[in-house]
């Protein structure tokens, strides 16, 4: 489908993944819209698209470890930090301490957008949500803190990390390290999911699982993508409004057909065996 326009700056993706069979539709959020199209290779801003996301109840985390055990069809979100080894290569001691922010930006939104952490790998988060909506809102959140953040010297002195400045009005439109993000709504029998024997933390794999975290990895940092099963979710008139109407630009269709025959790296993520470290401690 030709017919919607991409700005030249804008950077594509080489390939995405498909629903777990052939191929996908693709789309991009801009966490930061100017109808102006005013935009710094790729970045787009909106001095006047606030995120504003209402605080859950403290219940929130507890009902998403419960609920989750039982869902047939939910939204797994991908992130992590583009250039993460290089970036921590330069300086050691100022990587660590964004990585300190930005898994603390992460985690508030998990819990205010009623989140599941799944796994943790370094600084790379892999989240469940019971609605895209929800979803959007944990990403373009995170996106925005990011942004806003007041990073040390020594974190924007780094040029992975170097703030970004619209050419137009001096606003910063992007700051502190890139996050990549990835959004798939995995339908039922896409995905399996157990509880583990002793920690009971629960856990994902299948072709819905995979194919979110390969949307996530293809992704630029800053960038937000999803497949077209989650637009077709997002795109109701109540999901839309409750993402704070974001702006979505399709970027095309793309083959994943190995993604149906992929299988799970591992069934024990990092959080299970902290989990299991802890409990052991606990027990002697």
């Amino acid at each position: 489908d030709n017919s919607f326009m991409i700005p030249s700056t804008t950077i594509l993706p080489p390939h995405v993944t498909s629903d777990g069979l052939s191929y996908t539709n693709f789309s991009n959020i801009n966490p930061f819209f100017d109808q102006s199209n005013s935009n710094i290779n790729g970045y787009s801003k909106n001095s006047n698209n606030n995120i504003n996301v209402a605080d859950n109840n403290n219940n929130n985390k507890r009902e998403s470890v419960f609920s989750v055990k039982s869902a047939k069809e939910l939204a797994f979100v991908f992130t992590d930090i583009e250039n993460s080894t290089l970036t921590a290569n330069m300086n050691p001691v100022a990587y660590k301490k964004a990585q300190e922010i930005h898994d603390s930006i992460i985690q508030e939104a998990i819990a205010v957008c009623r989140g599941y952490e799944i796994n943790t790998q370094g600084d790379a988060f892999e989240i469940a949500f019971f609605t895209v909506s929800e979803a959007c809102k944990f990403c373009l959140r995170v996106q925005q803190q990011l942004t806003e953040t007041k990073w040390p010297k020594s974190v924007v002195s780094l040029s992975t990390c170097a703030i970004e400045y619209d050419t137009n009005d001096g606003e910063i439109l992007i700051s502190g390290p890139r996050v990549r993000m990835g959004i798939h709504w995995a339908v039922a029998g896409s995905f399996s999911s157990k509880s583990h024997d002793l920690t009971k933390h629960t856990i994902f794999w299948g072709p819905s699982y995979t194919l979110a975290r390969e949307v996530g990895d293809i992704a630029f940092g800053g960038q937000i993508l999803m497949t077209n099963d989650a637009w077709l979710q997002l795109r109701s008139p109540s999901q839309i409004r409750d993402a704070g109407f974001p702006s979505v630009e399709h970027l095309g269709v793309f083959d994943f057909s190995h993604i149906a025959t992929a299988k799970p790296k591992s069934l024990t993520s990092t959080i299970e065996q902290q989990e299991e470290k802890q409990q052991e401690q606990e027990q002697q």
